[in-house]
């Protein structure tokens, strides 16, 4: 966490430290960290319709439908190593197997989503926390994505990072993922973990409230 000042008033920053993202990670159980994954997926998701208008790609249909069986099946302790194989087969399928000049910023940004969902399954399928932080690294990514297409033509240097790590987009990110660990971290002993952290995925599905023009939560 960094130091800045708006007005004379120190503010602080969040910034993305994928090492300790891990770290925290590690202290979740196997079921646990999924779940930090398939809120950076549901989010970014939020985010493409928010900053590209609503998506009806086929796409975005069949990533909905990926997140709701895993999200229905690790609650319900359904989960195996040949149905978590099949889903992430599916997450794979969504992938443009190279570089495309002609995709959108949308395309990018649900790719991001997708990418997301499928650190999520092989987090468990790994039991690695690892895997569960580059799901937080693709949303960070995503924002920060999002917030270079606001400044066309800028030269990326250190300043230009500092603006964009401030920006509202990123830290709201950054912030939303810091939450969930500490709400994750705080289940991580009960006896019903799983299923009490599967409703913080319903909760993440009606939380996001009227936005403003730019998609900042009002």
């Amino acid at each position: 966490m960094r130091t800045s000042f708006t007005k004379g008033v120190p503010v602080k920053v969040l910034y993305y430290d994928e090492a300790a993202l891990a770290t925290q990670l590690s202290q979740l159980s196997r079921d646990l960290r999924p779940v930090f994954a398939l809120l950076c997926s549901r989010r970014i998701m939020s985010k493409c319709d928010i900053w590209y208008g609503t998506g009806e790609s086929n796409r975005a249909t069949r990533l909905s439908e990926l997140v709701g069986e895993f999200e229905r099946a690790l609650p319900e302790r359904r989960m195996s190593q040949a149905l978590a194989s099949e889903m992430l087969n599916g997450c794979v399928s969504l992938l443009p197997d190279s570089e495309d000049d002609t995709e959108s910023f949308r395309d990018y940004c649900e790719e991001d989503a997708v990418a997301a969902l499928a650190y999520a399954i092989r987090s468990w399928i790994e039991d690695s926390s690892q895997e569960a932080a580059y799901a937080g690294r693709r949303a960070y990514e995503a924002a920060d994505r999002r917030v270079l297409q606001t400044m066309p033509g800028s030269t990326i240097d250190p300043s230009t990072e500092r603006v964009i790590l401030a920006h509202p987009f990123v830290q709201s990110e950054l912030a939303s993922q810091a939450k969930d660990l500490a709400a994750l971290a705080a289940l991580s002993r009960a006896p019903d973990a799983v299923t009490q952290a599967a409703r913080l995925l319903v909760e993440a599905q009606s939380a996001e409230g009227p936005r403003d023009a730019d998609g900042a939560s009002e």
